[in-house]
């Protein structure tokens, strides 16, 4: 016979010729790198809500105040240089990251 594939058996591809176990537990090292990035910032988001939350609910009638931390937390959590806060009928009420005080 020629030498053709023997039926049943498929050759293994690059990827699984080359898998090692060195590489495999680079790639599940980036993986969880990549993973823990990802709480971190899921858990900052959670902190930032709970916080501005928090916020209203304890002054619901203080609308400014509101907005401070509103306007703090967001340029902290994206590293703004700025923020602008427009409320409808009022003027825009901008919030400069001097103005702002970060702990």
């Amino acid at each position: 016979m020629g030498r053709g594939k023997a039926p049943g058996k498929a050759r293994p591809t690059k990827a699984k010729e080359k898998a090692t176990p060195a590489g495999e537990l680079s790639k599940l090292r980036r993986e969880l790198a990549a993973k823990e990035r990802e709480l971190v910032e899921a858990v900052e988001q959670q902190n930032a809500t709970a916080e501005i939350l928090h916020t209203i609910a304890s002054a619901p009638a203080e609308a400014e105040k509101a907005l401070d931390l509103i306007a703090l937390t967001t340029a902290r959590r994206f590293r703004a240089a700025s923020v602008a806060i427009r409320r409808q009928g009022q003027p825009l009420v901008s919030f400069k990251r001097r103005r702002l005080k970060f702990p």
